[in-house]
């Protein structure tokens, strides 16, 4: 793999006025769909690992605007909203519970990776109001979202260590109710980010169903050295037939982040080449040899085709290629 500077120009490029855009129609913003608390939540996690990674200021000034979406986002009973428009006006009473998820996801990692006190406090706060909402989580994916959180959360000392261990408990339970010798997983279907629930797991007590799965997964969609993710149109149900497209970028930025977290735990090299293989995903080691990245923008094209990709170039792409290539950068795993 060639190595490559971390470039944030299309970052910029999509945050406006209140947060950033979801939405963007080929590299320009597009205002028509407003922004989501999915986004700039992983936005705020994106920017402060590039913080670390470059050590520059402007850096840091975005991601204390998104940090304030996420602020915004919160109600007076912890559950955050989730889409705003593009005046600054919320279109909903409360978000889904994925996106109450994956707020306390990144604020638990803003808490415990912020560079200043008053970053990490603000943080804290809203992760302590979210508390009796991350109680009330009912579908897998939300309480994997918060579990990495809280597991963030507990690493700096504090935090409900009895709440994180019900949330891994209770994956820990789905997957015994569902998984069989051929069907290694959570639920009878495959499909959006399915690595975090594995990633979830990991440094918890059932780590090893985290692993079991991950490798499961992974093994699936290892295709002679490339990966192929589960496709959205149609995903894969248990006993049927497996969609290999639309493929998009969310899902190959969880198997990057799962198996780093996962090689980290044990210094398996399987783990060290899926996440390179989710790497190459981007740039261009896919089933169809298409690069995902424009390298006039470095914004990350919105899903690989059959033929070709989308030509969008919207938020979450973007988010899951800085991810995947921070995850390498972090572990020098681009040199060789």
């Amino acid at each position: 793999m060639v190595k490559q500077a971390l470039r944030l120009d299309h970052l910029y490029h999509l945050t406006g006025a209140h947060g950033l855009y979801q939405h963007a129609t080929g590299a320009d913003p597009n205002p028509e769909f407003g922004y989501c608390l999915d986004d700039n939540v992983r936005a705020l996690m994106m920017a402060l690992r590039a913080h670390a990674l470059t050590g520059k200021a402007e850096v840091l000034d975005y991601a204390e605007r998104y940090l304030a979406f996420v602020e915004q986002a919160q109600r007076p009973d912890g559950r955050f909203r989730n889409f705003m428009d593009a005046q600054g006006a919320w279109l909903e009473e409360v978000g889904s519970d994925d996106s109450n998820g994956r707020a306390v996801w990144g604020l638990g990692f803003a808490a415990r990776y912020a560079p200043t006190a008053a970053l990490r406090d603000r943080a804290l706060r809203l992760l302590e109001r979210s508390v009796p909402a991350i109680e009330a989580h009912a579908f897998p994916r939300a309480k994997g979202f918060s579990l990495i959180g809280l597991r963030n959360w507990v690493a700096l000392g504090g935090g409900p260590t009895e709440l994180a261990r019900e949330l891994a408990d209770d994956l820990a339970k789905a997957f015994e109710a569902s998984a069989s010798e051929d069907w290694q997983w959570f639920e009878p279907e495959l499909t959006y980010c399915n690595a975090s629930l594995c990633d979830a797991l990991l440094g918890t007590e059932h780590q090893t169903i985290g692993l079991a799965s991950l490798d499961w997964l992974c093994g699936l969609m290892d295709q002679e050295g490339v990966l192929s993710l589960i496709g959205n149109d149609g995903w894969y149900v248990r006993g049927g037939r497996r969609a290999v497209f639309d493929q998009q970028a969310v899902d190959a930025a969880a198997v990057s982040s799962a198996c780093v977290e996962a090689y980290r735990a044990t210094g398996e090299p399987r783990y060290r080449r899926w996440a390179r293989m989710a790497y190459g995903w981007f740039t261009g080691e896919n089933l169809t040899g298409e690069v995902m990245i424009d390298p006039q923008t470095g914004g990350c094209y919105d899903g690989l085709r059959p033929v070709g990709h989308n030509p969008n170039q919207g938020a979450e792409s973007l988010l899951a290629w800085l991810s995947a290539h921070e995850d390498m950068l972090e572990l020098g795993w681009l040199d060789g």
